[in-house]
């Protein structure tokens, strides 16, 4: 057994536990020894998966409250549960057993209550004839909340296949557009490193964003010449782009119900890349596309994507 790997928010395995948990690591036990060990890994397991599912219990609690600075805390909570997931696979496997459990599923809360909360109602006295008590007032999400949402939503998508089937059944991919064309800075570039992981795996969720006309929507804001280039719209755009086409779309592949497997087609992206960006750009477009390595691919593509961004302004 491989020890976790433990964030603040865990308790470290118990003294008791430490020699049968470095022995069972280190080689299987024998002996009469044998059942004891196997006993202490299966109660270490248990405890630990208690704490993943307190910590989301508690994330999710804050998470759903009125009031915006409540929320922050229950994000952070989760985002805090899903860094710790990200170092140690045994806390992964656990958080994604417990999104099988509606009442600890994390993405429809953060639909629900951040990215796409419902519209606040009007303070009103309560109704003295009917005693009915007025609807509650959500107050609306901050910029930060809004960013720090998406990032949970990145890391969820990341770490479990189910939360992008959740996302997808919460419309995730509009509801990231729409930030995207009407949002800031900070959320603008949550909202492109969270449409990745969306679109990972999940012909739904790629299908809603041809239907949507997305992949067009970043482009125009890939040569919007408006923006200032400090903010780093065009390039994240762009880098966004040549992972999308370069690495994502090859690499899925979609069983149908008869057991026949198609790939998602690149064809119409290509042609539009082409007809928005001119042949010039679109043929330097392939061949930083078929460069992009599989190690170290994040100096090699703020490389190419500041080339082509520099193509595309000549081009603008």
């Amino acid at each position: 057994m491989c020890l976790c790997v433990f964030d603040r928010m865990f308790l470290g395995p118990p003294a008791w536990a430490q020699d049968f948990l470095i022995s069972s690591s280190t080689s299987p036990a024998s002996g009469p020894q044998a059942p004891v060990a196997e006993l202490v890994v299966s109660l270490t397991n248990q405890r630990q998966y208690r704490e993943v599912v307190l910590a989301l219990r508690t994330g999710l609690r804050d998470a759903r409250a009125e009031f915006s600075f409540l929320r922050v805390q229950g994000l952070k909570k989760l985002a805090s549960l899903l860094a710790s997931a990200a170092k140690s696979e045994k806390i992964a496997q656990f958080f994604r057993v417990s999104q099988g459990q509606q009442d600890l599923q994390v993405v429809p809360t953060l639909f629900h209550h951040t990215l796409s909360p419902p519209k606040t109602t009007p303070i009103v006295p309560p109704d003295p004839i009917s005693c009915t008590e007025p609807p509650k007032v959500l107050m609306p999400p901050t910029i930060g909340e809004i960013v720090l949402a998406l990032r949970v939503l990145e890391g969820c998508c990341l770490l479990d296949a189910s939360s992008r089937t959740l996302a997808s059944q919460h419309m995730g991919v509009k509801e990231i557009l729409e930030l995207l064309w009407v949002g800031g800075v900070s959320e603008r570039l949550a909202c492109l490193d969270a449409l990745l992981p969306l679109l990972l795996d999940s012909s739904t969720n790629q299908k809603e964003l041809d239907r949507l006309h997305g992949i067009q929507k970043i482009v125009d804001l890939a040569q919007n010449k408006h923006v200032d280039k400090r903010l780093r719209y065009g390039l994240k755009c762009v880098e966004f782009l040549l992972l999308f086409v370069g690495q994502l779309l090859p690499s899925n592949i979609f069983s149908h119900g008869d057991g026949r497997k198609q790939s998602v087609s690149m064809e119409h992206i290509q042609l539009d890349l082409a007809e928005n960006f001119g042949e010039e750009c679109a043929f330097a477009w392939d061949a930083l596309v078929s460069m992009l390595p599989s190690s170290d691919i994040e100096a090699q593509l703020h490389s190419n994507a500041q080339r082509l961004l520099d193509m595309i302004d000549r081009k603008v």
